[in-house]
């Protein structure tokens, strides 16, 4: 049992000091000052009144500097899909979902493991365009049969071409993003047209493993700056392991690098978006492996987004699962983890689809599951009536007592008819049917279910195709790019 619960936590009121572990990421910055192999990134510091030394070089960045670069930073800024139509607000009070990224080998529709292609890129991109309740693309998973000197630019041309969401990438070096930028120009039009709705951002910025940002994501996140495109900071403290094993310490830390990354984003372009990004695995000490869900993480996620409040920036988290396949382990990760971070307000959920075998895995049935959890989930968190207090008390007792006398009780109920839509959650895939009904249904699993619904999907769903011109363009981009590396 739980004796003494502290309800706080458990309903996301913790009010721990965010202002402690911002003075603690201050004095790191102060006194140990962080490791940039950039000198471009050591000149604008320089500029500034950071002071850098030592051999490699470390800047020591103040707080008045940092406090300026919060004062440039936007609290929320939008994406928008393919025609510029529909944006996706991160910031506020809005939770996004966003998919999973990074899968090295995919569960095939046999049951097989293998290194995951661009075809299961294309695949993976279309069935998941299909998706309602999926707001950003992410790459799922990486092209094992592409050039790796070229690969970010043919993944994220073969994304452009098989979505119409906003998409985010990750990329190797600078030259990546100017690719993709020249890219979503093609697709916008213009530059003007582009700053003004951003179909993409490259946030997956890789900072050190405990401290310091790597100088090939430095630099390319300098170049997001000078494009204008929204960006932020992948600080990934392994708690025990590459970060103190307190949730404090870990979080100051990676808060520490975040910190120096958006005054860096904010010296090159004021108001440049920039995510506040809360990562973190923890560390089976058993066999220093790194876990990628548990309640230690789940708890760095309510303490990250209050600090994300506390500096009054979008945030993101990501969800993932250590789970190899789709059974009961991967939904004991993935759902308290996706509850708590949509409930703490979490503005951008990474990982929302798939994200499994430690962000190493992805299957075609996991991401239709993924997608019925997101839809359950939102369901739970949607601000109905009863919530702000302002149903009608008459209406409400009028029903019960006409459908108190009637045959069929409230299933007949006008009140029943006009808002059982909406009301009650229909789910897709779970099996709610009786025992007899099921099992003269052939007792399929929900991962059953859900395999069968993927094929059917890929076989008929088609995106919008790109415009011919914008079309052309990116094949151009991408030939020039493979034939230049």
């Amino acid at each position: 049992m739980i004796e003494n619960i502290n309800k706080d936590v458990f309903s996301l009121k913790s009010q721990f000091s965010v202002a402690a572990i911002h003075e603690i990421s201050l004095r790191i910055l102060a006194e140990i000052g962080i490791p940039i192999p950039s000198k471009k990134a050591l000149d604008i510091l320089r500029a500034v009144g950071c002071k850098v030394d030592g051999n490699p070089p470390r800047a020591f960045i103040t707080e008045d500097v940092i406090a300026g670069s919060l004062k440039k930073a936007v609290p929320q800024y939008g994406l928008f899909d393919r025609s510029g139509e529909k944006e996706i607000v991160l910031g506020g009070d809005n939770v996004a979902f966003m998919s999973g990224a990074a899968a090295i080998r995919v569960r095939d529709f046999d049951g097989t493991y293998r290194q995951s292609t661009l075809k299961d890129l294309a695949d993976m991109t279309r069935l998941q365009d299909s998706l309602p309740n999926l707001d950003v693309m992410h790459g799922l998973v990486e092209a094992s049969d592409v050039d790796p000197s070229t690969f970010r630019v043919v993944m994220a041309a073969e994304m452009l071409k098989n979505t119409t969401k906003p998409c985010a990438f990750v990329v190797e070096k600078a030259q990546d993003v100017d690719d993709i930028y020249k890219m979503a120009v093609a697709i916008r039009g213009s530059e003007e047209s582009l700053r003004e709705k951003p179909l993409f951002t490259i946030h997956d910025i890789s900072a050190e493993a405990s401290l310091g940002i790597v100088k090939e994501g430095c630099e390319a996140m300098m170049k997001c700056a000078e494009r204008g495109i929204p960006t932020g900071l992948a600080a990934y403290p392994v708690m025990g392991m590459t970060g103190p094993v307190a949730l404090e310490g870990a979080l100051a830390l990676a808060n520490a690098n975040v910190l120096a990354a958006l005054v860096i984003v904010q010296q090159i372009n004021p108001g440049n978006p920039f995510l506040y990004m809360i990562m973190a695995g923890s560390t089976d000490m058993r066999n220093a492996e790194i876990v990628s869900s548990a309640p230690e993480i789940w708890q760095y996620y309510i303490a990250g987004q209050k600090m994300a409040e506390y500096y009054s920036l979008p945030s993101q988290c990501i969800i993932s699962a250590d789970g190899k396949l789709s059974d009961a382990q991967l939904m004991l990760e993935k759902l308290p983890g996706m509850l708590i971070s949509v409930l703490s307000g979490i503005n951008l959920i990474h990982g929302s689809i798939c994200q499994m075998d430690s962000m190493n895995g992805a299957s075609y049935e996991q991401i239709l599951i993924d997608d019925e959890m997101i839809s359950m989930v939102k369901q739970a968190a949607t601000d109905p009536g009863f919530f702000r207090g302002d149903f009608d008390q008459d209406a409400i007792f009028d029903d019960i007592k006409q459908s108190l006398d009637a045959s069929m009780l409230f299933m007949a109920s006008d009140v029943t008819l006009a808002q059982f839509k909406t009301r009650l959650w229909k789910s897709s895939l779970i099996a709610k049917q009786n025992f007899d009904r099921w099992h003269a249904g052939g007792m399929e699993s929900m991962a059953d279910r859900a395999l069968q619904r993927a094929k059917e999907i890929l076989d008929r769903y088609e995106v919008d195709p790109l415009d011919p011109t914008a079309l052309r363009t990116i094949d151009k981009i991408v030939a020039e790019t493979s034939s230049s590396r």
